[in-house]
């Protein structure tokens, strides 16, 4: 299988609150010659965080095919902020640079100028609050969901109804519209990952189970679930691809679910001394993927 790599690979060897340290990540951009391929035979990978390199770079979401948003945190003593990575001109910015902790960024629906975030006030670090912004100010953001309870992750469901992961008092999983001041949960104990289809369902994972974490659908309008799959041990982020496949990674694999609820191993980066891989998300024939280091 021929990999090929920059020679800045050949030297590899939970919930955010306020200002302190977190453990090192590195972001990362696999790109394939076609996504469907099983196995894939030719992939490039660059690294997009050596400037960070002993740092948090996390959470990472394509705003659209050229540009990659992620979480960072550079100084070990500040916030985490959110940053842009141009892929086609190779430059990155910072969006936020602000006092508070910002995290989890999101295209919102129906364009690529503004983005979603979680926000932490500086003066307030039991607050986590979801608010939008412009992409390139985001200093005038506006709150999508306030006083909601502490929301960790989320993803748009429809105009300003939202799923989100809930911190109060228990992990939950529940739908929250702040201008109708409407809340109700339905899922409890789920992974940190979870996305919407084109047909409105919600895909997460299940971690009631100890040993078994599995992947499950649930249908809003019907509040029913159905079990999608098991997860590999310990995996609780996945991705979908423009076909609505589902991918995740299990150590330095990455994975596809086929149609009988297996996972078809597609690439085996463990070689390149990449054996922690994460969080990923997808776009076109890229993969954006988060690799904790040994």
């Amino acid at each position: 299988m021929p990999l090929r790599y920059l020679a800045a690979l050949v030297l590899l060897s939970g919930a955010l609150h306020g200002q302190r340290r977190l453990p090192p990540s590195q972001l990362f951009i696999l790109h394939a010659s076609s996504l469907l391929d099983s196995p894939w035979y030719d992939v490039k990978v660059s690294y997009l965080t050596a400037f960070n390199g002993n740092g948090y770079n996390n959470q990472p979401h394509f705003l659209d095919e050229n540009t990659l948003l992620a979480t960072l945190q550079t100084d070990p003593y500040k916030a985490t902020e959110i940053y842009s990575f141009d892929l086609k001109h190779k430059t990155k910015r910072n969006l936020t640079r602000s006092l508070s902790a910002e995290y989890s960024p999101k295209a919102l629906h129906g364009g690529k100028d503004s983005i979603s975030y979680v926000r932490v006030p500086a003066n307030d670090t039991t607050v986590q609050d979801l608010v939008a912004s412009p992409v390139f100010r985001a200093s005038d953001f506006r709150y999508l969901l306030r006083d909601f309870g502490t929301v960790a992750y989320y993803r748009q469901l429809s105009g300003e109804l939202f799923v989100c992961y809930l911190l109060d008092g228990s992990h939950q999983l529940g739908l929250c519209d702040q201008s109708h001041g409407y809340k109700r949960m339905f899922a409890s104990n789920p992974g940190q990952c979870f996305e919407v289809n084109r047909a409105g369902q919600i895909l997460y994972v299940d971690k009631s189970l100890e040993a078994h974490w599995l992947l499950k659908s649930y249908d809003p309008n019907s509040q029913r679930s159905r079990t999608l799959g098991t997860m590999p041990a310990g995996t609780q982020d996945f991705a979908l691809d423009a076909s609505e496949q589902i991918y995740c990674a299990s150590k330095g694999r990455i994975l596809r679910l086929n149609a009988n609820g297996l996972w078809n191993e597609l690439i085996d980066l463990s070689t390149a001394g990449l054996r922690d891989i994460r969080r990923i998300a997808i776009r076109g024939n890229l993969l954006a993927f988060v690799n904790h280091p040994e």
